[in-house]
């Protein structure tokens, strides 16, 4: 398979803008180590560093054709691996295309339920008010 048909989970390392330590730096290669194991195919993780410092960004790649509902076990895998053991104010998130399409889905999980009940609510609400503005006999 060539590179196209991956797209990487971005796991980006940071302190909230501080520089990292030389243990955050180490907490990071330590971290490359783990998720390689769940980049898809045998394909490699790549690190790089910001130029200021500041943060440490991890790509995990990811087979590019995984159907949307199968990415929330690999991305969640991510996450639990990237963020456990990390030095006190580390702080690991995970970003890129896969991580969106996770997290707009969890977006809506529940929104039909609500949105229906009020939609119902608004439009019963308004009716009581039509109906009840017009000197309806039936209303009072």
């Amino acid at each position: 398979m060539g590179t196209s048909e991956y797209t990487p989970a971005i796991v980006v390392f940071d302190r909230g803008g501080a520089p990292l330590t030389r243990e955050d730096r180490a907490a990071v290669a330590a971290k490359v180590r783990e998720l390689a194991g769940l980049a898809d195919d045998g394909q490699r993780v790549f690190p790089a560093f910001a130029d200021d410092g500041a943060a440490a960004f991890v790509g995990v790649p990811l087979a590019a054709d995984t159907p949307e509902e199968d990415l929330a076990g690999p991305i969640g895998k991510i996450r639990a691996v990237a963020g456990a053991g990390l030095p006190d104010g580390l702080r690991a998130q995970v970003t890129g295309g896969p991580a969106f399409v996770v997290d707009l889905s969890k977006v809506f999980d529940g929104a039909d339920v609500t949105l229906l009940i009020t939609t119902a609510s608004v439009v019963a609400l308004l009716l009581l008010l039509t109906y009840r503005s017009r000197g309806c006999g039936w209303c009072r």
